[in-house]
């Protein structure tokens, strides 16, 4: 079976009506927002909670409908071919659905400036363009340890990380010092405020990401024995 039968193979396991509700409450909740108040409060709220959230809910609900099924599916074809028809069918769903959700808190709000002084967009466009790398890094590492330990830990970890990057990222003066680094769930935060970091934000990203699907690929027989 070649990868495309493999991501047809998927299509029909994904919790996509579960990911369709959860969906629909994040845009009724930022519209909500952006009626009752200024764009940033919508902003901050979709960079320090609603693509976190979103996406470690992906990662973890991914694996909770893989689990039942593990040891029978990585019979049939392997982990890493699973893995990656997940993750593509996942960035599909995900993407564009947080890419509505950036559009709606930003409406009415400048995205251009022509100060030749300044950068020639505004921090939320930066924020928009680790979004995609942010999203992966997150559902990725949610997904890899759910299937290596037990979706609780994932949940705990989470929580964790959502907390730091609300401490840090929403705090202008920790977000300058080097503190930045250990927000990493508060990344798209930390590109809104500084600019000057989206690129190593987007490679750091990518590259975590990737190290997290490389390590669910690798323990997935181990995920298999042990469930």
């Amino acid at each position: 079976p070649g990868p495309r039968s493999a991501v047809l193979a998927m299509a029909g396991v994904l919790p996509w009506i579960v990911w369709a509700v959860l969906a629909t409450l994040l845009l009724a909740f930022l519209g909500v927002l952006h009626t009752v108040y200024p764009p940033g409060y919508g902003q901050s709220f979709l960079e320090l909670m609603g693509v976190p959230v979103a996406a470690a809910l992906v990662g973890i609900t991914v694996w909770g409908r893989l689990q039942p099924a593990w040891r029978a599916l990585i019979t049939r074809r392997g982990a890493g071919a699973i893995l990656t028809s997940v993750a593509v069918l996942s960035g599909f769903f995900l993407i564009p659905v947080l890419g509505a959700s950036w559009g709606m808190t930003v409406l009415g709000d400048t995205l251009t400036r022509t100060d030749p002084t300044l950068p020639a967009v505004t921090g939320p466009v930066y924020g928009f363009m680790v979004m995609p790398a942010v999203a992966f890094m997150i559902a990725a590492v949610s997904l890899a340890v759910a299937l290596s330990t037990r979706i609780v830990v994932a949940i705990v970890l989470n929580i964790i990380l959502v907390i730091m990057g609300l401490l840090i990222g929403g705090n202008e003066v920790l977000a300058a010092t080097w503190l930045w680094r250990l927000a990493p769930w508060g990344w798209m935060s930390i590109a809104h405020q500084f600019p000057e970091r989206w690129l190593m934000i987007v490679v750091l990203s990518l590259l975590i990401g990737s190290v997290a699907m490389g390590t669910a690929t690798l323990g997935a027989r181990r995920a298999a024995i042990r469930d």
